[in-house]
């Protein structure tokens, strides 16, 4: 079969993939495997900032190789032929180290040395979740290396790449304009013109998507979103649907949207376990599960899944709500940032209970339709991940010295502090006879800063080298070390180019 596969085309191959794609969906739930998946990279930012404090590292080119090395290579590691290494017992001590490091040194009345500027670890915690989407969307192509545990759940259940799409709408809604200003009275027509605007650019790369998948006979499954529906569709209709609550809703009912996460979720899952909706969306029109017929039938899936992430979203913003008190705070101790800490391991718990006892009792885990556990879930897997994030920065922080450069997860502090123009002027001050200057910003190679400043840029890029990679060579028929070694190379160039525009200050978002 092999031998056979090797001498057909591209467009053959993808037709023998859209066949065994059914198969290589996985059945098991791996909640856990995503859990130790996650805190390989907390780790992996501990040791960057060592590594870069020892090292110190001048040259734009050795910051940017650290992170490579640390960061994203240490991700696809762990996200494919560590696999084996991330379930071993031993490993998970190292997060229990890091969390007594911080009970045991700290001085919990001292104040918090990050409290006059906006807060690292939730960019941290950003630009993470995108690198780890980028690498898994190439990665689920290697079977040889990418473990069947982490791919897709065929209609219910955990998997690490179900979470893709949640993660991006919770972290893009923590540090929405309704997050971070609760209290500012925007205009309607002002909002609306925004709203439209961004979705617009979504909707416009959803068609281009469509467009280029459809001519070049891309193997994109149907189980996933519909026949012509994608990711970008989806982002763009749950921002038409947030600013609709908003604007017919009263503005003080932006400070309550943790009961309108409820209201809109409970009402969903009601919809589809009591009025059939489950079944309809699994089944269609006809009963054969085809996506076929009008485009609501089409398209199903990923049209109703958006309430679902409708409810996610709102969660998301109470959340940020939360979260951007801290920095207004006239000081901020040790003590209230482990209160933080504490605050968001209870609500990981609490979340993650509720997860159990739903996929248990009332509906399993469905990221097909984006059900109240899939919400549920989302909400204890991000909540997990702020918590790790925000333990990096204590760990972090608390080996900082007054003498030394702050320490920060995955940044420094040209990125995070803006500098005053006495800080930012060179080492060595100009002569009288020659002409003045304006003084020139101190530059680094940060990959989380970079992210961070293009985020659906640094999204495009993977997802075009992506389809590269897939065009040009038949990923299933590879060795492993070959297989690696090209996930290696995308890496490198995806994280290569997005940092480029970060050092030269070159930002894509225009709207």
């Amino acid at each position: 079969m092999v031998e056979l596969l090797e001498n057909t085309s591209i467009d053959a191959y993808f037709q023998f993939l859209r066949k065994k794609y059914p198969q290589w969906i996985s059945n098991e739930d791996s909640f856990l495997d995503i859990m130790r998946i996650v805190s390989l990279f907390p780790v992996s930012a501990i040791l960057r900032n060592y590594i870069r404090s020892w090292l110190n590292p001048s040259k734009l080119i050795h910051q940017f190789l650290l992170d490579f090395f640390t960061l994203t290579l240490m991700g696809i590691y762990a996200s494919t032929v560590g696999y084996s290494f991330t379930l071993n017992p031993i490993y998970l001590l190292i997060p229990i180290v890091l969390i007594f490091d911080i009970t045991t040194q700290l001085k919990p009345n001292s104040e918090y040395i990050f409290h006059n500027f906006k807060l690292p670890f939730i960019g941290f915690y950003r630009a993470l979740i995108n690198l780890a989407t980028i690498i898994g969307i190439l990665a689920v192509d290697f079977p040889q290396i990418y473990p069947q545990a982490y791919h897709k759940r065929a209609v219910s259940g955990f998997g690490v790449m179900d979470v893709g799409v949640g993660c991006f709408v919770f972290s893009h809604a923590i540090v929405a304009a309704e997050a971070r200003f609760p209290d500012s009275q925007q205009p309607i027509l002002k909002r609306l013109q925004k709203t439209l605007i961004s979705s617009s650019m979504l909707i416009i790369l959803g068609c281009i998507r469509f467009f280029v998948t459809w001519v070049l006979n891309y193997s994109v499954p149907e189980v996933e979103y519909g026949k012509h529906w994608n990711f970008f569709f989806t982002l763009a209709l749950v921002k038409l649907l947030i600013t609709v609550i908003f604007v017919i809703l009263p503005a003080a009912c932006i400070r309550y949207c943790w009961i309108l996460s409820i209201i809109v979720g409970v009402s969903y899952q009601c919809a589809l376990s009591l009025f059939n909706l489950r079944h309809w969306i699994i089944e269609g029109d006809d009963g054969s599960g085809a996506f076929t017929g009008n485009f609501v039938n089409a398209n199903r899936p990923g049209i109703f899944s958006a309430l679902g992430y409708v409810s996610l979203y709102l969660a998301g913003v109470q959340a940020g709500q939360y979260l951007f008190r801290i920095p207004h705070r006239a000081s901020c101790t040790w003590r209230e940032y482990l209160r933080v800490a504490w605050d968001l391991f209870l609500v990981t718990m609490a979340t993650g209970i509720t997860t159990h006892v739903l996929h248990r009792h009332v509906a399993p885990c469905s990221r097909f339709m984006a059900n109240l556990t899939f919400v549920t879930w989302q909400l204890s897997h991000n909540f997990f991940l702020l918590l790790t994030a925000l333990i990096v920065e204590l760990v972090l922080g608390n080996w900082s010295s007054p003498s030394t450069d702050l320490l920060l997860p995955g940044q420094c502090e040209l990125c995070v502090r803006p500098r005053s123009p006495s800080s930012l002027a060179s080492s060595s001050a100009p002569s009288s006879s020659a002409p003045s200057h304006p003084p020139r910003q101190p530059r680094c190679a940060c990959l989380v800063s970079a992210i961070n400043k293009n985020q659906l840029f640094f999204f495009l890029i993977g997802n075009l080298c992506t389809g590269a990679v897939n065009l040009t060579l038949k990923t299933g028929l590879v060795s492993s070390v070959t297989a690696f070694g090209v996930l290696s190379l995308y890496g490198l160039v995806v994280t290569g180019i997005t940092t480029l525009f970060f050092v030269y200050d070159i930002r894509t978002k225009f709207w």
